[in-house]
């Protein structure tokens, strides 16, 4: 995982055994708030990684369900409780159920004392409701109420960069990135922590491209590749820009970032193809694959790129043997081609059989299917 890359939930996880101490809730279950009668509380360096979370549809949608019946549960005993009206706007946030989030999580602010920890959440999770909603003045509102309510916070002041962002207001925007502070402070949070690093600096790149701030957006979008390598997005992007700008030198570093990080696959062989044309024109495409996959003789993508090449350059017989090691090797794409070829040439017997290997590589596809129903009924009405 990239340094900085998942969110961070500060919990309690050490306290006394104090006789009447017990945790509250039947979901989201703290302790926060009975600790705090027993004195201070405070943070230790201690990370403990939660893996082995159920992320499919499947799984995700049975959580729902189970987190509705508990929460309904809880509000029957606590029903002004603000913890509890915070989790069923959080959840229904989550199952995209905007307008009811948004009454459930004002209601948990207005029932909330001043610093309850779940207010930083809050707001940005009512904004981004009403934001989905397209009530994005509302939103706008909201963040900054927020901020006023609990003070710096990076992500109010994130999301607050992002719907600015959203409206065309971008230097507004820039300025709210620039203020997202690099850390979430002591306060108990649940944070995305890329918001602090990669993922603003990505955001300030593309702020600064509207604002016509290319050399300032570069040096964001390499911040935030030396931060987090495998986050392409910034890598992809830089390369456009420094492609439409004749910035050759940074399209090439960004070219090898991505080698580096993925290997010669299918992004990296767009992008190369891109890179190629820009700097020495159609000519120089063919050789620079040629010369990659000699290097690279492992890429399927790289292969198939310089096969394509030279089938639209109409060197068939040069494609041949590439598409026949592809095909062998798995890549249903390159026996669809070999059925194309043979069809141009009038082998409808020989493009069958390469459509029907095209199938078999990759079932349900419908382009081939319906190249092989057009071939059998070809030869069907063919003269004996």
């Amino acid at each position: 995982m990239d340094p900085g890359a998942g969110t961070r939930v500060d919990h309690v996880k050490l306290f006394r055994n104090v006789p009447g101490l017990a945790f509250e809730g039947r979901i989201h279950e703290q302790i926060l708030g009975p600790l705090r009668k027993h004195g201070e509380i405070a943070r230790i360096d201690a990370v403990v990684l939660h893996s082995g979370y159920d992320t499919t549809d499947e799984g995700q949608k049975k959580k729902r369900v189970r987190d509705f019946k508990l929460l309904e549960l809880d509000l029957k005993e606590r029903p002004n409780h603000p913890f509890v009206l915070f989790n069923l706007g959080m959840t229904c946030h989550y199952t995209g159920d905007h307008k009811k989030a948004i009454d459930w999580l004002r209601k948990s602010i207005q029932h909330s004392g001043e610093g309850e920890s779940h207010l930083r959440k809050a707001y940005p999770l009512m904004a981004v409701s009403q934001r989905e909603l397209g009530k994005k003045e509302e939103s706008l509102q909201t963040l900054l109420t927020g901020l006023k309510a609990v003070g710096e916070d990076p992500e109010l002041r994130f999301q607050l960069g992002l719907l600015l962002s959203d409206m065309g207001r971008f230097e507004e925007a820039r300025e709210h990135y620039l203020a997202v502070p690099e850390d979430a402070g002591d306060h108990f949070s649940s944070v995305d922590i890329g918001i602090m690093g990669f993922k603003r600096y990505h955001n300030l790149a593309v702020v600064c491209i509207q604002l016509g701030l290319y050399k300032e957006a570069k040096e964001w979008w390499t911040k935030a590749m030396r931060e987090a390598p495998a986050f392409m997005p910034s890598a992809f992007s830089l390369f456009d820009e420094a492609l439409a700008r004749e910035d050759f030198a940074c399209a090439r570093a960004c070219l090898d970032h991505v080698l580096s990080a993925e290997g010669p696959r299918a992004n990296w062989t767009g992008m190369a193809q891109k890179y190629a044309l820009a700097t020495g024109g159609p000519e120089n495409v063919e050789p620079f694959l040629a010369r990659a996959a000699q290097q690279h003789p492992w890429s399927l993508d790289l292969r198939l790129a310089l096969a394509r090449n030279l089938l639209a350059e109409e060197r068939v017989r040069e494609a041949l043997p590439i598409l026949m090691e592809l095909q062998e090797r798995g890549v249903a794409e390159a026996a669809f081609y070999l059925g194309v070829t043979h069809i141009r040439a009038g082998r409808y017997e020989e493009a069958l059989g390469w459509m029907e290997r095209a199938l078999e590589l990759n079932p349900g596809h419908e382009d081939t299917m319906r190249q092989i129903e057009s071939l059998r009924a070809a030869l069907s009405q063919a003269p004996a």
